[in-house]
Order: structure tokens, then C-alpha cells, then sequence
């Protein structure tokens, strides 16, 4: 079990104010907790995409969280209570290989190491990628 984030079953009812995410986002996202280095923990409330795909995980900095919600991929800095860089909506699948993850969506591919080590092919198909194994 990882002790830095947990995806939660819902927003919680009492306690502190979640941060959506992106700013200013107030609909129903997915939920999840992160831990700082400090012990504190936060809520955030991360945007839905449209592709069904949730996925999270810790990079290469251990304080930056690679967070798919719904498609709509995000790098979150646990102890900063922010996103860093959000881009791409339309990912469905997520390989790891070498530290790195493979995010694969419906026209465009992205590589991501950490927040300052991402690759992005944009656009790769106008007719849509099929997922491959």
C-alpha cells in the first residue's frame, strides 16, 4: 500500500476543504489524498476527462504524482498542494517501462519521466489509435 496517495471512495464530508484541480474546478472529479513529507495530509478533487481511464503513481521525484482521471493527466506536487502541469484527455492505457510511463490515448502518445521529462506526440491519428499489445 502506498503511504504518499490513496484514491478515496468520495469527497469527505467534514474536516478541510479539498483543492480542485485544475483551479477553479468545482465538479465532481476524482478524490484523492495525498500525504507530505511532513505527515499532513490534503484532498484534491481532480477534473474528469471522457476515456475511463483512471491511473496513479509516484515518478522519478517522489513528490511529483502522475494522476489519469478519467483520461485528463495530471502531475501533482503532493508537498505544494497544486498541480505542476496538466496536458493530454484522451488517455486510455498506461505502460511502465524503465522508470518511465508510456501513456497511450486515442490520437496522441505521451512519455513522462517527471514534470520537466515529458515527451508528447500530438495528433499521431485523425481516425483514432487502436490500443495494442
Amino acid at each position: 500500500m502506498n503511504t504518499t496517495f490513496e484514491i478515496l471512495k468520495g469527497l469527505p464530508p467534514y474536516g478541510k476543504m479539498y483543492i480542485p484541480i485544475p483551479e477553479g474546478n468545482w465538479s465532481k472529479g476524482l478524490p484523492v489524498q495525498f500525504t507530505k513529507d511532513d505527515g499532513t495530509k490534503w484532498v484534491a478533487n481532480i477534473e474528469y476527462g471522457q476515456e475511463g481511464c483512471d491511473y496513479i503513481n509516484e515518478l522519478n521525484n517522489p513528490t511529483e504524482i502522475l494522476v489519469i482521471s478519467n483520461g485528463c493527466c495530471y502531475i501533482i506536487d503532493r508537498n505544494k498542494e497544486k498541480s505542476i502541469t496538466d496536458f493530454g484527455y484522451d488517455f486510455k492505457r498506461v505502460i511502465e517501462n524503465n522508470g518511465k510511463c508510456i501513456l497511450i490515448g486515442t490520437r496522441n502518445i505521451a512519455m513522462v519521466e517527471n514534470s520537466e521529462k515529458i515527451r508528447r506526440y500530438k495528433n499521431l491519428c485523425r481516425d483514432f489509435m487502436k490500443i495494442l499489445n
